[in-house]
């Protein structure tokens, strides 16, 4: 079954109002549309298209768009706690002044993609195919980059405090990062700074 969301504004400023709790998107098409302060709490995205859309204070606790196509889409100060987009296609793709924790980009294919201004804590990038990704001015403290090369990521002005790689630490080959970034590294090696 395909939905069709074209051309829509939805807007929820109720806190009482369910908004799409526990939604069930799966398939859904949805384009050209704006949703503000909506809540989609625990909602399924699963193999959903979603394009020209923008999401406004927008709740995704627990959501998931696993599988989804997600194209020329604005995510600004979204909650994404839990949220899984694994094994999705992302393309022209802006998160900004947003909070995640436990959220997963794994296995995604992400192309002209950008996390600004947000915090992005707990979170897993692993083993995603990258094309021009910034994940700028971002907390990413403890965040997995497994498999991910970070040489592929413009990672400016992020935190990357105890961020988890692979044993042989093969993603920060080539990467690029400010002494900051470098030092927060380091400490997870027990290494001694002087002087």
């Amino acid at each position: 079954m395909i939905v069709d969301f074209t051309n829509k504004l939805i807007e929820y400023v109720d806190e009482n109002e369910a908004g799409f709790v526990s939604q069930d998107f799966s398939y859904y098409s949805i384009s050209d549309s704006v949703f503000t302060s909506c809540d989609f709490s625990s909602a399924c995205f699963f193999d959903a298209v979603i394009t020209n859309t923008v999401f406004n204070g927008c709740n995704f606790l627990s959501s998931s768009f696993s599988k989804a196509a997600l194209r020329n889409i604005t995510f600004s100060n979204c909650l994404f706690t839990g949220t899984m987009m694994d094994n999705a296609s992302v393309k022209n793709v802006r998160i900004e002044d947003s909070v995640a924790r436990y959220f997963s980009l794994d296995e995604s294919f992400c192309s002209d993609f950008s996390i600004l201004s947000s915090s992005f804590t707990d979170s897993s990038f692993s083993s995603i195919k990258t094309k021009n990704v910034k994940i700028e001015e971002t907390d990413l403290t403890r965040s997995s980059f497994f498999n991910t090369p970070l040489s592929f990521l413009s990672l400016k002005n992020s935190t990357l405090v105890s961020i988890r790689l692979s044993e042989n630490k093969s993603e920060l080959y080539k990467a690029k990062l400010d002494m900051g970034q470098v030092i927060d590294i380091i400490r997870q090696f027990d290494v001694e700074i002087t002087g």
